[in-house]
């Protein structure tokens, strides 16, 4: 019963802050497909969901067997495995399986410590770690991104199109040099950049006005991205606008700008990733994309349902949107 009055306070919560009554957030959010609402509303209940940690419960079906879940982190392509969005993800998929009546192990050397159903990997791994990935078992659902679409289910962010989009808007705004400072790992035996990094290279190479340098190739830290858009702002000409891979790049980001004696927003234009909870009390507020996770755990469950319990083999890949949140610190572009 407590727990049942701890989710109708959140449901409550939940309406509040996107301006719907509960019961509508209540029938959004379990799926009522009679339920007609526009997107911009849906939008609003999914991300105030997200940011309540709230998760519909799903009920058990009684005539399946108890099923356990491996949860593996390889490295996070979703913002750094140590970041608010990397925790926001692995909060989103621990409640889907609690909701649905499935027993989560955490797998963090190199094989299950007991036998699993279904393994739920989220982040990109290396070619000796996929190795091991498919010894362990065939039912393998990926999060972030898929590395053999012909094998695996995945959910994954749409970074091929989110690129696109952000360097359109911002060149509606007059920002014809557009510069993203990405984040990645050195492993023995690969190099793992993140996914929006090769979309941005093959943008800047239809611009041939634009120099290599518009790349930086950082970690996920402020301290990194910090450097590296120092290193941009040095150019002969620099950036008018700056793409990070995560929000807390951003911040650093800002923070190198402000040094310069340069206004975020006015002088240069920046957009994080991620949508943190900070970000719309930052000065200026930060224009950052939001990321779906629970719509994410939400889905990787039913895919998980469809093949574990009803014998599905297809491999699918499903696409998450993303949405861009637009606040202070982009703007037009500024006459020199």
């Amino acid at each position: 019963m407590q727990e049942g009055l701890e989710r109708m306070a959140t449901i409550k919560q939940i309406a509040q802050i996107a301006g719907v009554s509960p019961a509508t957030v209540s029938r959004l959010l379990n799926g009522d497909p009679k339920l007609s609402v526009s997107p911009q509303t849906r939008e609003r209940v999914h991300r105030a969901a997200d940011r309540l940690g709230y998760l519909p419960r799903h009920p058990v079906r009684a005539a399946g067997p108890a099923r356990t879940i491996g949860v593996l982190k390889g490295f996070s392509t979703l913002s750094g495995t140590d970041s608010a969005p990397h925790l926001s993800l692995l909060r989103a998929v621990e409640g889907a399986l609690h909701a649905a009546g499935m027993a989560k192990l955490t797998v963090t050397g190199d094989a299950p410590a007991q036998p699993v159903d279904a393994l739920i990997a989220y982040g990109t791994f290396s070619p000796t770690r996929m190795e091991r990935l498919r010894r362990w078992t065939d039912n393998i659902l990926f999060l972030g991104e898929n590395p053999d679409p012909l094998s695996f289910d995945a959910v994954v962010p749409g970074f091929d199109w989110l690129c696109g989009h952000l360097c359109g808007y911002l060149t509606g705004l007059g920002h014809s040099r557009v510069a993203y400072v990405s984040a990645g790992e050195e492993l023995p035996d690969c190099s793992l950049p993140d996914p929006m990094s090769r979309h941005f290279a093959a943008w800047l190479q239809n611009r041939s006005d634009l120099p290599a340098e518009y790349l930086r190739h950082a970690s996920f830290s402020p301290e990194s991205a910090y450097a590296h858009t120092r290193a941009l702002l040095e150019l002969p000409r620099a950036p008018t606008a700056i793409l990070y891979a995560s929000d807390a790049m951003a911040v650093g980001g800002c923070r190198a700008i402000a040094e310069r004696g340069l206004r975020v927003g006015l002088d240069v234009s920046v957009i994080g990733l991620g949508d943190m909870a900070a970000a719309s009390f930052l000065s200026p507020a930060l224009t950052t994309v939001y990321i779906p996770y629970a719509l994410i755990a939400q889905v990787a469950l039913h895919m998980l349902r469809s093949r574990l319990d009803d014998g599905r083999r297809e491999p699918l890949t499903v696409c998450a949107p993303l949405s861009l949140v637009v606040r202070d610190s982009c703007g037009p572009l500024r006459e020199a």
